[in-house]
């Protein structure tokens, strides 16, 4: 899911349940060949670990949990799970 917006297969909603997937579809962006452009993925699961790939490109990783990092080259990002824990 990118920007809140994917199809969903309806034939996995509890029965009973209202879904209509005939107007969903995925986001999709236009982007221009030379120029470089920076993404910030989250997770925003609760228990999974995701992984996100663009289909033949290399990513450039620059920055995790908006600290910086010494870049490095990848095609595959894990996104693990983030966990607040309220302190007493």
């Amino acid at each position: 899911m990118i920007n809140g917006r994917m199809p969903y297969p309806c034939s996995g909603a509890p029965p009973g349940s209202v879904c209509d997937s005939s107007e969903a579809s995925y986001t999709e962006y236009k982007f221009e060949t030379g120029k470089t452009y920076r993404l910030r993925i989250v997770n925003t699961g609760a228990a999974g670990i995701q992984y996100f790939t663009i289909d033949g490109y290399e990513l450039t990783v620059v920055a995790i949990d908006f600290v910086e990092i010494e870049p490095y080259n990848t095609t595959t990002v894990t996104l693990g799970v983030s966990i607040t824990q309220a302190l007493s």
